[in-house]
């Protein structure tokens, strides 16, 4: 195993503890609250250290990114942690760069990404990643992309904002479901020596649409619900196609650490990962509660990272918590049972009238450097 690869194995998120995310009321009626600000699962991660394509993922997922065999292969570069890849543009075979992957995990409609780029030469409009639809001439072709995070059109003083447009794969309901500009923009026709961090995601079920670039926060305020882009279509890096035909082009750009996610990325999860480039965010949530925290023991199952270390902590008043239990995950999905015992050595033996828990991640390592 590689050494940053290792690093990887050993790096999880910062420590967040999640808000009352499981509690036990009264006479023990369960309620499971959803916390505000969660990641979804990641689904795909190309960290781009081999001289590819193709590029392999890292998630456990096999969304392999191939090179479409009609446009330029991409060159090996610098990475924002070890190498990357510089997508490129020949005059044979004409068309810059196109990677892509149709794996199942990746076919989405709640989404989110993280990626690093390093301008080489940005025109307006050039496409950096985007989901595909199916082959349509119901729109034009610039507007055959289910979703997309691009170069905007806007050309202010030799500067673009990116902008990030929700399309959805169904011209018949629509094509558009929303769109934002950065707050931080990116330098155009030239090469730069910064690197630029790009995040966000789309909740389909909120229509909630945002954007971050260097951590600063674009939230779109047009944006509506219902978009769909989980239809089979590819997922492109670079140029993107609709059938036979390409709607847009890949700039001239270095890119590295790209994840995919099957949810939106919150403020904390952008925060982690744009410090910590090369790992992942893992958030989790108590995703049930069983048993009679007033005079018995509780079960407690949540979502984990194999062989993470969580700390549970339980109070009765929501302003003491005492920790409970420290469990070490197994898997993704842990389960640990919380004796009465422990209980009532935290709270005492006499019955509780409200019993509330909450899980955070003991931190391993703060970086993957």
């Amino acid at each position: 195993m590689k050494l940053r690869q290792w690093r990887k194995a050993a790096c999880y998120r910062a420590s967040r503890l999640i808000d009352y995310v499981a509690v036990c009321l009264v006479f023990c009626a369960i309620s499971v609250l959803t916390p505000t600000a969660l990641a979804g699962k990641l689904v795909a991660h190309w960290t781009f250290d081999e001289s590819g394509p193709p590029f392999s993922d890292t998630s456990g997922n096999s969304a392999t990114l191939t090179l479409d065999p009609l446009t330029t292969a991409p060159l090996t570069g610098p990475g924002i942690v070890a190498a990357g890849t510089q997508l490129n543009w020949k005059q044979v075979p004409e068309t810059s760069t196109r990677l892509s992957s149709a794996n199942a995990a990746l076919q989405t409609d709640n989404f989110g990404f993280s990626f690093w780029l390093r301008p080489v030469y940005l025109d307006p409009g050039d496409n950096l990643i985007a989901k595909e639809m199916p082959a349509t001439t119901a729109v034009s072709g610039s507007q055959r992309i289910s979703w997309q995070v691009r170069i905007s059109e806007t050309n202010s003083n030799g500067s673009s904002p990116l902008e990030f447009v929700v399309r959805g794969n169904n011209p018949a309901i629509g094509n558009f479901f929303g769109n934002v500009l950065s707050a931080v923009s990116v330098p155009l026709f030239t090469n730069n020596a910064n690197w630029f961090h790009v995040a966000g995601g789309y909740d389909t079920a909120t229509g909630n649409l945002t954007l971050f670039v260097n951590g600063q926060e674009s939230e779109a305020t047009n944006s509506v619900a219902g978009a769909r882009s989980s239809d089979g279509s590819p997922f492109d890096v670079g140029s993107v196609k609709n059938g036979a035909n390409y709607g847009a082009n890949a700039p001239l750009v270095y890119l590295d650490d790209l994840q995919l996610y099957n949810g939106p990325l919150a403020a904390p999860d952008v925060a982690f990962l744009m410090a910590n480039p090369g790992c992942v965010s893992q958030s989790f949530i108590i995703s049930s509660l069983s048993g009679s925290g007033t005079n018995g023991n509780m079960v407690i199952t949540f979502n984990s990272t194999n062989t993470a270390i969580y700390n549970v902590e339980a109070s009765t008043d929501l302003a003491t918590f005492i920790p409970v239990a420290t469990p070490i995950a197994v898997g993704n999905v842990t389960t640990v049972t919380i004796p009465k015992s422990s209980l009532d050595e935290a709270f005492g033996a006499a019955n509780r009238s409200k019993l509330y828990f909450r899980v955070s991640q003991l931190v391993i390592s703060n970086s993957c450097d």
